[in-house]
């Protein structure tokens, strides 16, 4: 599979802070940095899977915000790699320490342990994946009829599956993905494909919504819910347009069918909720 290391597309990581007494809480995020690239870094505290925003921008990296759910933005490119249908590779999922100029592990991940996702069914929806059209109100129902969304994992091994199918049923797609084993070191780096089943011109453009259970193959570890939002805009809608109709699309998700984050998730972090630092090689 012709991959990309690390391509750029625009994604946007949404999560609410809550501030306290021990917790320090960043300044929200401006809309130039909400858009910038960058990858997801997983890493393991007090025995909970979390997941912070890894900046690859300038070749250091930056980690801008740690939090415990997540509502992922993207946008599917019309022939993607090269074939005929829309999908991304964004964003990748990282670790602290997994790219060069990185020589200092702050936030570890378990050493020779795989990372993995299985499809989730949707709060308040009930199906495995959902769709807007992109007019009107938000209103995610069933997806075009005979489409469907697929998850390729770059790393297949024993209990794994290179694939899953999402047809915005009401059951989840049995089988387990993984983007990778982490090293000796704590350390791995790679992107699991977002595809669209139908050829370019077939694909419905909108906004198709889903959910991936994260978790490590540490059963000591709790996992924890990433929400994605892929939109595609065909002919229907440019880049702007499309941008809007996403933005729009995770304020309600946001506010309609993600739970609310648990406090005793939030208060676990303390000082790290928010850490922010920089790198330099």
């Amino acid at each position: 599979m012709n991959r990309k290391s690390v391509s750029m597309s625009r994604w946007l990581l949404s999560a609410a802070c809550m501030g306290g007494a021990g917790i320090a809480v960043t300044a929200p995020l401006s809309d130039a940095q909400a858009h910038e690239g960058g990858d997801l870094m997983f890493y393991v505290v007090d025995d909970q899977l979390t997941v912070g925003r890894y900046d690859f921008d300038g070749g250091t990296g930056e980690v801008l915000e740690a939090v415990t759910e997540e509502i992922i933005v993207a946008e599917m490119e019309p022939s993607w790699e090269g074939g005929p249908n829309p999908g991304t590779d964004e964003p990748g999922l990282a670790t602290d320490g997994s790219i060069p100029t990185d020589t200092v592990i702050e936030f570890p991940f378990p050493a020779n342990t795989a990372l993995t996702a299985e499809s989730a069914l949707l709060p308040v929806l009930g199906t495995n994946a959902a769709y807007w059209d992109g007019t009107g109100p938000v209103d995610f129902g069933a997806l075009p009829s005979g489409q469907f969304l697929i998850v390729e994992s770059p790393f297949v091994g024993p209990g794994l599956v290179e694939e899953i199918e999402l047809d915005g049923s009401a059951t989840a797609p049995t089988g387990t993905l993984a983007p990778w084993q982490s090293d000796a070191a704590g350390t791995a780096h790679d992107h699991f494909e977002f595809l669209h089943s139908a050829a370019d011109a077939d694909a419905a453009a909108g906004i198709y919504l889903f959910a991936l259970d994260y978790a490590t193959t540490d059963s000591s570890v709790a996992g924890t819910t990433l929400y994605y939002l892929l939109g595609y805009g065909g002919t229907s809608f440019d880049d702007p347009t499309l941008e809007g109709l996403l933005e729009t699309a995770e304020g309600f998700v946001e506010t309609s069918i993600v739970p609310e984050p648990a406090t005793a998730s939030l208060l676990a972090l303390g000082g790290l909720t928010a850490l922010r630092r920089r790198r330099h090689a």
